[in-house]
């Protein structure tokens, strides 16, 4: 059994329409695309540079003690 390709959506039917009507859609679409997806690739020195400069939090980050006078079991 083999499928049948020739079914078009209505949603595909206008967006056909869309771009042939609009021609330059088609040239910002592509503009966009190197934008986002098609670059050289990920730095990974500037990734791991981004990632190590990264403040670390504690385990509770909505409070702090000031510095240097953590609780004791005495003052707790």
């Amino acid at each position: 059994m083999t499928k049948d390709t020739t079914y078009v959506s209505e949603i595909g039917k206008f967006v056909k329409t869309y771009v042939q009507e609009h021609p330059k859609v088609e040239s910002e679409r592509k503009h966009l695309r190197e934008t986002w997806w098609d670059t050289d690739g990920i730095d990974l020195a500037e990734q791991k540079n981004y990632h190590d400069s990264e403040v670390k939090f504690g385990s509770y980050v909505y409070f702090s003690y000031p510095m240097n006078t953590q609780p004791t079991q005495d003052n707790k």
